[in-house]
């Protein structure tokens, strides 16, 4: 079974003061928790916030499969 993929809103709600939430491009940022560091941005097409989640999960874990096996991932709705 594959490691779940966290994704925090934390910039986000930093930067607008309330949860993400709603229909749009969505940006997130795949973060390295290893190190901590951001290793790639890009946006989802316009969709939902809960489908652009599984949208933007299935998309690290075709392209960073390495660190999703190690559960050294994490993603992070940009702001």
């Amino acid at each position: 079974m594959p490691k779940p993929i966290e994704i925090y809103t934390t910039l986000y709600e930093r930067s607008h003061g309330r949860k993400p939430k709603g229909y749009g491009g969505w940006g997130f940022i795949i973060i390295d928790e290893s190190c901590d560091r951001e290793v790639e941005t890009f946006f989802s097409p316009a969709m939902s916030l809960s489908d652009a989640k599984v949208w933007a999960s299935a998309h690290a874990r075709a392209n960073f499969a390495e660190q999703v096996a190690t559960g050294y991932l994490g993603l992070e709705v940009a702001p």
